[in-house]
């Protein structure tokens, strides 16, 4: 919605400040609405919608009479209903206005002549020159004042020029440091924006503006918009990451985790700390840089998270310490990608389980960044697990994403160490040098019985207190058994202690056996070698590993699992799905365990949580309810809730709780950006703006304030930005005579221009939807295609008067090229984040190849249904390459994230309905809210009919069609199929009615097409043959595409399978009528799915009744048409006995069945059925609205 008025010259715009003049949008009423737009002279935009003009534009109240406005308050008024504008002042155009302003002006001009003269004749001579001279000087000081105030209106113009342009050089800046990570220190003598952004950046930006201190006054911006956020959402965490080397030392990154106000989680990167400070004043600096920095209050901090390994473990560990003493309210809680058990591992100031685990983390690296390898693990892992049932699968499932992070890490490494070895054994030789370097240094480690002792130990030992992680993600059903979860893990942790004799020795026993499966050496580790006590080896690894291990994770569960914790965790079941699923209760002493510091309102708490309680206990179990903090936290009138809001944001603000990131995904890209930025940029390039700038790029600043600033403190640049954009605005002189050297060179980068600005058209206009912006941007791009050839063309042979011009295939081809990518970049625009479903048709025909229109189907920003085609896939290709194709398609050419996709219809026959559905198995396997459904273009028995890969059901579905495309080619064989349609249904007026016209056009929308045809077929072979027979009266061709579709009609194997079709879609009529209607028709056929299933399953156990019934029938039909009973010639085995109610048994009416109850499980799963349980939600009205449109 603009904030400007839309009549016609209305100066609204000048007039912001003036408190009378509020804004009042079109009415909604069509005539109301038309009669406003007559009235402000805006017939320009009389096309478009009265709701599209609402939305979009409004008048100001000078245009209304004061009677039509009614004042509810001093600062607020609204219009009365029949409120229509009247005051307009555009009886003329501006143009008009200065011609009337010059009559009117010249007329004056003559009148004072006339007196002037008559005055003249009786005036004594000095009062006339006094008179000369007073008219002189006041024309004079006129000239002077306009002359004044245009020169200061242009320099007003150049200063904003150059603003302008200090703006865009900025803005290539900051846009560098996203693109180019490794360019932290930017040279001056950098390019910004390759050629084309050289050229159009000015030189002064160029080579006097420092970019160091640009990014100096980008971190000063972005770090005020991050303390304004920091303000509003009060509590925080503080996140510490691991070590890294920047600007020449080591240094720690320093996270800062909180909610938004619209229930969001955020992180931002604030600072770094140095390493090389004791325990003491790292802590006293951490403090410092919070509090003076960044206006941070500790008594607002809650929680507290670090990821250091190597020596600064122990370090870290007292740092940490220290915080939780001085501050009781921050709670310790893991770090964000690890799991619980693998985080508390990490943090063990202990170098030999920090080498195991680097190692482990060095082995998952590899493999993500070696396919090869990754493809060979996948093959030994079948050899080596392929006689354990479900093995295979569970350890390929286990070896996926981030792995290394999660629970069971070391049990994965482990199991896959035996296959892992037997590769690099193999592959070595293979790859690069660099990775055949890592490899042969990864080899002898892995090879190390110290380090199988470790991770056998890892593994049985970090299992105890996996439990416990479920209960630090947020996971709400775990939140009323928190406490004996805790119990529990220390129990587990204690028997072992108690019992570590026997359960060492069984550790022990497994990592020899499988280090003598390797052909490792059981030795001490190197560290130990020089230990002359004869120690067994046993009781060397239980004292000095096991022990230690156990011993430790008793003091981090307590350390972790303290009372704030539990406070705080205890809280998850304020979210609303726990409250309506568990007997959620409040208790006195509940309330009062809970810290005061987290409330907003702590007198009104206990009534508060009873209101709480009594809005979500007995929710009805048809609604939806959140099921995360985040969730919670974006109900609309949680505001009515302050202390059960700020739990809840206290909550979200703890590190382990996982993060629901917003449609961008901005709280989980910040540390991928952070990773990024230490990985691909060296340390003698790091730099600490450099960092926070790239790291903290989804925070938006103003960039015009930032302009502002830099000019207040170097001023002279708005002089020399000036003076070069006065010295650019002169053109440059051509030599008119002389060779034409200088003309050429001149046309060729007039071209060049055309051309460049042809590219920018197409980007930039074509982006909008407005049809106008795509016919001027395509014409430009025609305009640069055909230039250079044109101008060849001219210099080589003049062109004549009335010549034609052609534009040749390529230069056609481009055009086309650029209009796609247009047209796809404006509907994915369109598309941005929002939902959408993904449809796929019938394989087409485009040249020699087989492919399959993709389309996407979408609200727009207007509420308005979009179906749009958005490309083509080739059909040919085998399985696994169709998935993978239409996969980077989707993901990675269109950019859309199926995250958001909410359904998936895809109709194939044949080999092409096996490769979809095992697409779309695929997609909902990892997206499961991307239901399979059918489209609704097509009625359900259509659907699944078409979808069916039963070879003859497929060549009758043909057949069929390329029938009803005969009929609709032309009225006259219409009307004829009219006649079929009025014989073959005479018994039913209704239906004669209701097809004859539109049965070719409308039969894939009906639900009982198939009976309609099978009882037409005999008036329709009739009327084939007349039209064959009868070449005088059709043309010859139409003859004989009768007589064509006679031949394929006339055959047993079509009327079968026309049989069967017509049979089967029977059980599933109702169902595929009904989710077509309104939502209690749906309603009501969801809850007889199980019973259409169970009778489908009925048929498939009495199947040879069943098909007994349809084969007489089809063969009574095909008596009838006097077409012999045989099986087709294609199908005929070698003996030739078989018969022909066996063969259409066990080939159509056995699979079709089997593959129509898979069709409608697969289309009406309990996700399905569950989306269209929301129908309920609509009234009814506007349903049948939906409906009849």
């Amino acid at each position: 919605m603009t904030d400007c008025c839309a009549a016609a010259n209305c100066d609204y715009q000048l007039r912001q400040s003036e408190p009378s003049a509020q804004l009042f949008s079109f009415p909604l009423d069509p005539e109301r609405c038309k009669q406003w737009l007559n009235n402000c002279h805006r017939q320009d935009l009389a096309s478009q919608p009265p709701e599209q003009l609402h939305k979009l534009y409004r008048l100001c109240a000078k245009h209304f009479e004061p009677s039509m406005i009614s004042h509810q308050s001093a600062s607020s008024c609204v219009l009365t209903e029949d409120a229509v504008p009247t005051i307009f002042n555009v009886t003329m155009s501006v143009n008009q206005q200065s011609v009337g302003n010059r009559k009117r002006a010249a007329e004056s001009s003559e009148e004072e002549a006339s007196a002037v003269k008559k005055t003249k004749e009786n005036t004594p001579a000095h009062v006339k020159e006094e008179k000369d001279e007073d008219e002189e000087g006041a024309k004079l000081n006129t000239a002077g004042g306009e002359l004044q105030q245009e020169n200061q209106t242009q320099e007003d113009v150049a200063i904003s020029k150059a603003k302008e342009t200090l703006k865009i050089y900025f803005k290539e800046i900051l846009a560098l440091t996203g693109f180019s990570i490794n360019g932290a220190n930017i040279s001056s003598d950098q390019p910004i924006a390759g050629a084309n952004g050289q050229q159009a950046l000015s030189r002064v930006c160029l080579e006097q503006i420092d970019k160091k201190e640009v990014l100096q006054f980008s971190e000063h911006f972005m770090r005020e918009e991050i303390q304004n956020s920091l303000r509003l959402a009060r509590f925080f965490s503080i996140l510490l990451q691991d070590v890294t080397s920047i600007e020449g030392k080591d240094q720690i990154p320093v996270f800062i985790r909180s909610v938004t106000i619209a229930g969001f989680p955020q992180k931002h990167l604030i600072g770094f700390l140095p390493c090389d400070l004791d325990a003491e004043s790292m802590f006293y600096m951490l403090l410092s840089e919070l509090r003076n920095k960044w206006g941070l209050r500790m008594e607002h901090c809650r929680g507290l998270t670090y990821l250091i390994t190597g020596s600064m473990c122990q370090k870290m560990r007292d740092v940490t310490c220290r915080i939780l003493q001085e501050f009781p309210q921050v709670v310790l809680s893991p770090s964000d990608p690890y799991a619980f058990n693998i985080w508390i591992i990490r943090c063990m100031p202990v170098p030999s389980i920090q080498k195991v685990a680097d190692t482990v983390e060095e082995v998952a690296s590899l493999l993500r960044r070696t396919p090869e390898l990754s493809r060979r693990l996948e093959g030994k892992i079948q050899l080596a697990y392929s006689h354990i049932k479900g093995e295979v699968d569970r350890i390929k499932a286990a070896i996926t994403g981030n792995w290394e992070r999660g629970t069971d890490a070391f049990q994965t490494m482990l199991e896959i160490l035996e296959p892992f070895l037997n590769c690099i054994n193999e592959i070595i030789s293979k790859v690069d040098e660099d990775t055949a370097e890592q490899m042969a240094k990864l080899k002898p480690v892995l090879k190390n019985f110290n380090f199988i002792m470790t991770l056998v130990v890892l593994k049985n030992t970090l299992c105890c207190v996996s439990i416990l992680n479920s209960s630090l993600r947020g996971i709400i059903s775990i939140s009323s058994t928190l406490q004996y979860t805790i119990s529990n893990a220390l129990k587990l942790i204690s028997k072992y202690q108690q019992e570590l004799a026997i359960f060492h020795r069984k550790w022990f026993s497994e990592a020899v056996g499988r280090a003598k499966k390797l052909g490792v050496e059981v030795t001490k580790p190197e560290m130990a070698q020089a230990d002359t006590s004869e120690t067994p080896l046993e009781d060397f690894y239980r004292e000095t590993m096991s022990r230690p291990i156990l011993q430790y994770l008793v003091a981090e569960v307590k350390r972790v699992f303290s009372i704030e914790m539990v406070r705080i965790l205890r809280w998850l079941s304020l979210v609303p799905s726990y409250m309506a699923d568990h007997n959620f209760s409040i208790r006195r002493d509940k309330v009062a365990d809970a810290n005061l510091n987290n409330l907003a309102r702590p007198d009104t708490f206990y009534e508060e949580l009873g209101c709480w309680e009594v809005k979500w206990r007995h929710a009805s179990k048809r609604r939806i309810l959140p099921t995360t903090v985040f969730a919670t936290l974006k109900i609309p009138d949680i505001g009515f809730y302050p202390n059960v809001q700020s739990l809840l944001r206290v909550l979200g603000t703890v590190p382990c709780v996982n993060a629901e990131a917003d449609v961008y995904g901005q709280y989980h890209m910040v540390l991928e950006r952070c990773h990024s930025y230490l990985t691909d940029t060296s340390k003698d390039q790091r730099q600490c703006n450099m960092a926070f700038v790239y790291v903290n790029q989804d925070v938006h600043f103003n960039v015009e304030n930032m302009v502002e600033t830099y000019v207040q403190k170097h001023p002279e640049i708005l002089q020399m930005l000036q003076v070069d954009d006065s010295s650019t605005d002169k053109p440059p002189q051509v030599v008119a005579h002389g060779n034409h050297a200088e003309k050429d060179t001149e046309e060729e980068l007039q071209l060049i221009n055309l051309e460049m600005d042809a590219e920018r058209l197409v980007e930039m206009k074509c982006a909008e939807t407005d049809r106008e912006a795509i016919k001027s941007a395509l014409q430009a791009a025609v305009v640069a295609a055909c230039s250079s050839q044109s101008k060849l063309d001219s210099e080589a042979c003049p062109a004549q008067d009335g010549e034609v011009e052609y534009v040749t295939k390529s230069q056609m081809n481009e055009v086309l090229t650029i209009c796609e990518s247009a047209v796809k970049e404006g509907i994915l625009m369109e598309v941005g984040s929002s939902f959408f479903s993904l449809i796929i048709d019938r394989v087409v025909k485009l040249g020699e190849r087989d492919y399959l229109p993709i389309f996407l189907r979408f609200v727009d920003s207007f509420d308005v249904m979009r179906l749009e085609l958005i490309g083509f896939v080739e059909a040919n290709l085998e399985c696994d390459a169709l998935i993978q194709t239409l996969l980077e398609k989707i993901t990675v050419e269109w950019r859309l994230d199926l995250k958001n996709c909410r359904g998936q219809a895809y109709l194939g026959s044949g080999d092409v309905s096996y490769k979809l559905k095992a697409f779309a198995c695929k997609v909902q396997e990892k997206y499961p809210l991307a239901i399979c459904t059918h489209c609704s273009s097509y009625s359900f028995n259509t659907w699944w009919s078409k979808s069916i890969p039963v070879p003859a059901v497929k060549r009758a579905i043909e057949t069929f069609e390329e029938i009803l495309m005969f009929f609709g080619a032309s009225s006259a064989r219409g009307k004829q199929l009219d006649h079929v349609i009025a014989y073959g249904l005479r018994e039913s007026y209704e239906k004669v009615q209701e097809l004859q016209g539109t049965f070719c056009t409308t039969w894939q929308e009906k639900h009982d097409s198939y009976e309609v045809f099978v009882q037409m077929l005999e008036p329709l072979v009739e009327c084939l043959e007349k039209i064959k027979n009868n070449p005088q009266r059709w043309k010859a061709f139409v003859s004989e595409q009768a007589a064509v579709l006679l031949h394929k009609v006339m055959e047993f194997d079509f009327i079968m399978a026309m049989v069967v079709l017509k049979n089967a879609s029977s059980f599933t009529r109702e169902l595929s009528a009904g989710i077509q209607k309104d939502q209690f028709s749906v309603a009501s056929q969801l809850c007889q799915i199980s019973g259409i299933v169970a009778t489908l399953n009925r048929v498939k156990t009495n199947m040879k009744v069943f098909h007994q019934n349809w084969f007489d029938e089809a063969c009574a039909i095909a008596q009838c048409l006097r077409v012999q009973i045989e099986v087709p010639e294609n199908a005929v085995p070698k003996d030739g006995m078989i018969k022909p109610v066996t063969f259409y048994k066990d080939c159509l009416s056995v699979p079709l069945v089997d593959n129509l109850i898979s069709e409608v499980k697969d289309h009406f799963s309990e996700d399905h059925k569950e989306a269209l349980n929301f129908l309920s939600l609509v009234p009814c009205s506007i349903t049948s609205c939906v409906v009849g449109e």
